[in-house]
């Protein structure tokens, strides 16, 4: 009987908005209210059930995770989790039921995660959207899925997006070459822990964190960094270029990205890419070989007719002083 409970629709009362879906709300008139729930059902025919003062039966489905929490976490739980389609009518109850038993807080936080959704749809089984993770994972490297679901505060719907993706995937092979350019042009250097640009950026990342786990404003912080160890490249001052580069290293080491191997990342991606575009690296080395000969001969038109039909299958051809590099046009 809530009713009975005083303090029964406090929490989620407090923290419900119109965006929480699978809310269930039995309707039975043998209840005194609609939001009454059963601690102890009933044994039916077929289903596991133990003896009870009361008949045999089952826990409801609230109880089970009281009773397990509290038989492992004791009466008061630091932080208690979960989807926020089960702020009510489960944690509500879950802190009913465990309050009048013991007399105690169940909970001192709470944290719930937003849902997720595919191109503005709420994910089920009915509408045939599921994304796996599993199918996600044989798509895309770990720092490209993390980059792409922590851009979303975790309160927050994560709304998976046709070529969201294929967005950070691109962010992640750009940032790996910039890592690569640094490793081969820092070999003398060591990199500064007490650099102001390291001090920024680890209080930019405990600043934002801080606030509700902001991740949201973590990685809008990576981009900006990202941006400005380019530009560190692109003047040569690679001691400052690294020093941000150990600190990203450092700092969002927490979240699990920029941990990889420069080099592989930019040999997956790129073999990746090469597969869809149809080609391999062996034929572009040898049309770059065949278009050198051409410049060489002053058959230019031949030459540009290599750079259209590579840039036509996605490869950036870079003229140097002696040859020409190809990479990724993504």
């Amino acid at each position: 009987d809530v009713g009975s409970f005083p303090r029964y629709d406090n929490f989620s009362n407090r923290i419900l908005d119109e965006s929480i879906h699978g809310v269930r709300i039995e309707t039975d008139p043998n209840k005194i209210d609609e939001k009454d729930f059963a601690l102890w059902k009933a044994a039916k025919e077929g289903e596991i059930s133990w003896d009870s003062p009361w008949g045999k039966g089952r826990p409801g489905w609230h109880i089970e995770c009281s009773a397990m929490s509290m038989r492992f976490l004791g009466d008061t739980l630091d932080i208690h989790g979960g989807g926020k389609d089960l702020i009510f009518p489960h944690h509500e109850n879950e802190i009913a039921q465990s309050e009048a038993a013991t007399g105690k807080q169940f909970a001192k936080y709470w944290l719930h995660n937003g849902l997720i959704k595919v191109n503005g749809q709420k994910m089920s089984k009915s509408l045939n959207n599921s994304v796996l993770l599993q199918d996600i994972l044989e798509k895309y490297n770990k720092d490209v899925i993390r980059l792409g679901l922590l851009q979303t505060h975790y309160r927050s719907d994560v709304n998976i997006t046709d070529g969201m993706f294929e967005q950070f995937e691109k962010k992640v092979y750009h940032l790996y070459k910039t890592f690569h350019k640094i490793e081969l042009n820092s070999t003398d250097l060591k990199p500064d822990l007490n650099s102001s640009v390291f001090n920024s950026l680890n209080d930019d990342f405990i600043k934002a964190m801080d606030n509700d786990f902001n991740t949201a404003l973590v990685i809008a912080d990576f981009i900006q960094y990202t941006t400005r160890m380019n530009k560190f490249v692109a003047d040569n001052n690679f001691q400052e270029a690294l020093n941000l580069k150990t600190a990203m290293e450092k700092v969002y080491a927490v979240l699990g990205i920029c941990q990889m191997n420069a080099v592989q990342v930019i040999k997956k991606t790129r073999e990746k890419y090469l597969s869809k575009s149809g080609m391999t690296e062996e034929e572009i080395i040898n049309l770059l070989e065949q278009r050198k000969k051409y410049k060489s001969e002053k058959n230019f038109s031949a030459a540009d007719e290599i750079r259209d039909y590579l840039t036509s299958h996605s490869i950036e051809v870079k003229d140097g002083k002696e040859n020409a590099e190809w990479d990724l046009i993504i």
